[in-house]
């Protein structure tokens, strides 16, 4: 069955976790403000809507040995709950060419650009400058595809890689969210 719009949003967990946690917003993936507010945000500036049909959460398999690990499986219970999929690299069998997580969202990228319809958005939510690349070669292929690039930076805590605003057709500064509260101005930048 094919969609006219399928819009997909990947999540580089560690990465975007570790963005959260630098602003304190970590609570609002779990009460769904921050993805409603990302769709909502897009869609004003698409003028169009957008729902990320398919959220998908890649986490490094969880280490047993930390004491968080019961919150973790916890925190993976809810956001599936949330219709998220979650995807742990190491359980796959992966070549020891790099980072298995950056192989997964590689692969899942490339997966995603293969099978989404025209004008569809292609997302990721990362502040990772290993994804430049791919990202620059799925734009080049795929040129009826928006590529939408969610991160933000929040100097000293976390800074994301500028090479990502150039390649994304979109950049949503996650920082500019109500639900975050941090920034008053809207940072959506069309290249």
């Amino acid at each position: 069955m094919r969609f006219e719009q399928f819009d997909c949003l990947i999540v580089d967990g560690p990465n975007f976790w570790s963005l959260l946690k630098a602003c304190g917003g970590v609570q609002s993936l779990f009460d769904g403000d921050l993805v409603a507010q990302m769709e909502e945000r897009l869609g004003s500036f698409l003028r169009r809507q957008v729902h990320f049909d398919e959220r998908i959460w890649v986490s490094p398999n969880l280490n047993h040995l930390r004491c968080n690990t019961n919150w973790l499986k916890r925190f993976f219970k809810t956001l599936q709950t949330h219709g998220w999929t979650i995807v742990f690299p190491k359980q796959l069998a992966i070549p020891n060419v790099e980072k298995a997580d950056d192989y997964t969202i590689k692969c899942l990228l490339w997966d995603r650009a293969e099978v989404l319809p025209s004008g569809s958005i292609l997302a990721l939510a990362s502040g990772d400058g290993d994804f430049v690349e791919t990202l620059h070669s799925i734009k080049s292929q795929r040129e009826d595809l928006l590529i939408v690039v969610i991160t933000g930076t929040l100097p000293p805590r976390f800074y994301a890689n500028p090479k990502l605003r150039e390649v994304a057709d979109f950049f949503l500064d996650i920082f500019t969210l109500p639900c975050l509260l941090l920034k008053p101005s809207v940072k959506l930048l069309r290249r």
